[in-house]
């Protein structure tokens, strides 16, 4: 599963860059990586984190009660799979401009500030491996987030990818000042298809 993990994560950076500089395949790779995360964190995040391999989920030697992992530590594993799933589904939400996806990011940020100081209360066990490795995914996970909530990189590719089309650029501010109307919505869509294909023909 790691190397799934491994997989996924570069999908979504190259889905990121590829969306950046309007690109090909930029939705399909972030489409694709979101919902390995989802998989992987949120319905698997138990077995992930414990070096459950996947063939040893549904024997459920795991739950016995000579079992070298607690209770406590699958519980752990399954709030941090969902902690990591909620911001990277806001991740997901932000570049998409789907609504409540700063809601879902603070709500993620919550469970993150919430889980370091679990850690932190508990250091004999934040030395262990297993809290490091789940440590470092949020960390990775918020500061991504943080970029998307704290700067227009929409906004910013648009100008850097159409300069010359401020007609483009005002119709985006429109639909972000009310993402809601859907008449701003259809029409900064269409001027986007139409400034990608004339960029494409001039390519």
């Amino acid at each position: 599963m790691k190397k799934l993990e491994k997989t996924a994560g570069i999908l979504f950076l190259l889905g990121i860059i590829q969306i950046f500089f309007h690109l090909p395949l930029g939705n399909l790779f972030l489409n694709i990586s979101t919902i390995i995360i989802v998989v992987l964190y949120l319905l698997l995040g138990f077995a992930y984190f414990n070096d459950i391999n996947f063939k040893s989920i549904f024997k459920f030697e795991y739950l016995d009660y000579h079992s070298p992992i607690s209770k406590r530590r699958l519980k752990f594993s399954a709030y941090s799979g969902l902690g990591l799933t909620t911001i990277a589904i806001g991740i997901f939400f932000k570049i998409k401009h789907y609504p409540g996806a700063s809601v879902i990011l603070i709500l993620g940020f919550i469970m993150v500030l919430a889980l370091f100081i679990a850690l932190y209360l508990k250091k004999k066990e934040n030395k262990d491996l297993f809290f490091k490795t789940i440590a470092n995914r949020f960390a990775i996970l918020s500061i991504i987030g943080i970029v998307f909530m704290t700067t227009n990189l929409e906004l910013t590719s648009l100008k850097y990818n159409f300069p010359n089309n401020p007609e483009l650029i005002r119709s985006y501010v429109k639909m972000s000042k009310n993402p809601n109307d859907e008449i701003n919505v259809q029409e900064f869509r269409s001027l986007y298809r139409k400034a990608v294909a004339e960029k494409q023909r001039d390519n």
